[in-house]
């Protein structure tokens, strides 16, 4: 099966494709993207790519500026910080709902779950598989969130989720390792039913996540490079 028929429609796959390659680096901030080119590539119409871009645009990931067309939203690190204490805030709710909410059983699945993907996470960060690696973070986090039962919360998380141009796990050295750390602690945490834990855990682990960030680009100059980030 292709990537294109996992989705309900091509806007949907178009804007997981764009959302990765931001989420990324592979497209930049301040990037323009034009229509006519990415439908090109994509081999579709240049319709789902406007509505692509639309919907992105309330997401906060692009912006449509005046004689400059469509553009990846620059920010700097003030930016950066106040994305991450929301995210903190609606992840570690979702954590703590997910813990409370759920039967022994049900938590007994997801720490499993939990672990599989840890250990996965773990092969793919010694083989350097980046992608996949990334790709398991994402599905760490929302496989926990998702036992919430709070489609409103969930929705929110994702937004806020894609409004980090860059993914910490790709640009900052030894970050990946730390991340594979403090998601065994969240596994415990999860397994021993503590709800008040798991969100202080979590929030935790997205606050290391943004000062790690934040003290590699004063180092590395990355402040620049990034468009400010």
């Amino acid at each position: 099966m292709s990537e294109e028929r996992k989705f309900k429609t091509q806007t949907d796959w178009v804007v997981q494709i764009l959302r990765d390659a931001i989420l990324k680096g592979e497209i930049k901030p301040g990037e323009k993207l034009r229509q006519e080119n990415l439908a090109q590539q994509l081999g579709i119409s240049p319709t789902p790519i406007r509505e692509a871009f639309r919907r992105l645009e309330v997401e906060g990931i692009l912006i449509h500026l005046p004689h400059k067309g469509v553009r990846v939203v620059e920010f700097n690190i003030q930016d950066a910080k106040e994305v991450c204490l929301i995210r903190s805030a609606l992840e570690g709710l979702a954590a703590r709902l997910a813990v409370t909410s759920a039967e022994a059983e049900e938590l007994a699945r997801l720490a499993e779950k939990l672990e599989k993907i840890h250990a996965e996470m773990q092969e793919c960060l010694q083989n350097e598989h980046y992608d996949r690696l990334a790709d398991l973070h994402d599905d760490f986090h929302m496989s926990l969130y998702t036992l919430a039962n709070s489609p409103r919360l969930q929705q929110l998380i994702t937004i806020f989720r894609s409004n980090y141009p860059q993914d910490t796990l790709w640009i900052i050295p030894d970050r990946a390792a730390e991340s594979l750390q403090e998601h065994w602690v969240i596994i415990e945490a999860v397994r021993r039913g503590d709800e008040q834990l798991t969100e202080k855990l979590v929030r935790q682990h997205l606050e290391s996540a943004m000062m790690a960030l934040v003290e590699h680009l004063k180092s590395s100059d990355l402040d620049s490079l990034l468009g400010g980030w």
